[in-house]
């Protein structure tokens, strides 16, 4: 919740300490499995004027939603997936698992994170480049438009070329 209301102060909101901990009491009190209540109640406490309600809204999608999809995704490393999958065995997981390695040498911050499955490194990039967004542009924007935007700020227009070298290096060695 701090985060959020960080998030929101850098995007021109006067959300205080008070405020936040009331926040934290309304979330406590509607509970997080179900994403509307959670809105309506973070909305009451931290939002003052209706002008600020677009900007909250798309901050809420990417911090709650956007972020948390993301970040559930990379909870393992593609290599542990790989492990796990059953579909390789022995000397031929190994080599596949070599060449993802070697291919994620050259990615971005975003994509070697993503391989390593580092979600404390994800994290950390994701918010920084949260920071970077103006969600007073994202108004009138979903969720998903969000999310892009914020996979985009971390770098992510990337990930799509460091996936065909991937697949380009596992190919090449058979």
């Amino acid at each position: 919740m701090l985060e959020f209301g960080r998030l929101l102060r850098r995007n021109g909101l006067t959300i205080s300490p008070a405020e936040v901990a009331d926040a934290v009491s309304a979330a406590s009190l509607v509970g997080v499995d179900t994403p509307g209540a959670l809105r309506g109640a973070l909305a009451a406490t931290l939002v003052k004027r209706s002008a600020d309600l677009p900007v909250f809204r798309a901050a809420f999608e990417l911090h709650f939603s956007g972020l948390g999809r993301v970040l559930a995704a990379a909870e393992r490393s593609l290599v542990e997936a790989l492990r796990s999958s059953g579909l390789l065995e022995g000397d031929e997981l190994e080599m596949v698992i070599r060449r993802l390695e070697a291919a994620a040498a050259a990615f971005g911050p975003l994509g070697q994170l993503a391989v390593a499955g580092d979600r404390a490194g994800l994290l950390r990039l994701l918010r920084t480049a949260a920071l970077r967004i103006d969600f007073s542009l994202l108004a009138a924007a979903r969720g998903g438009f969000a999310a892009h935007r914020l996979l985009d700020a971390a770098g992510g227009e990337a990930l799509a070329e460091e996936r065909a070298a991937a697949e380009a290096a596992l190919r090449g060695a058979g």
